[in-house]
């Protein structure tokens, strides 16, 4: 069974795992962890498999020029799970939670950034139909 939760100071290394290993490579997991130093980390969810983290998303403080004062948006990206864990749903379940987050936090827009190694379906299913 899946869980899904806040992430904890403490899953800084799980998180840059899950990211280096979805996406074979270091670049989103740098990502991550600049957003997290900078503090514009706004929700961060992980998904635990037997307390193991196996997926991760984060949300991130944006800003648009010329927005309204009152104007509040954040950015989804990255989202990633584990290789042995991806197509069971899991990184759709992070995304479903997240996406209930920032709507009962009140932000008026969500960017998304698309990946050229995200799946097609993931990015027509998610990107597209709830834009």
């Amino acid at each position: 069974m899946i869980d899904i939760r806040a992430a904890k100071p403490d899953d800084g290394a799980a998180i840059e795992e899950v990211h280096i290993k979805a996406f074979r490579g270091p670049a989103e997991a740098k990502l991550v962890q600049l957003i997290s130093e900078r503090k514009k980390a706004l929700i961060s969810l992980v998904a635990l498999y037997e307390s193991k983290v196996v997926g991760h998303i984060l949300f991130s403080a944006v800003t648009i020029a010329n927005a309204p004062v009152a104007f509040s948006g954040v950015g989804l990206a990255p989202v990633a799970v584990l290789p042995d864990f991806q197509s069971q749903g899991i990184g759709s379940r992070l995304i479903r939670d997240e996406l209930e987050r920032r709507r009962q936090a009140g932000y008026d827009a969500l960017m998304a950034s698309v990946a050229s190694q995200l799946d097609p379906i993931l990015k027509s299913r998610w990107l597209l139909r709830h834009a």
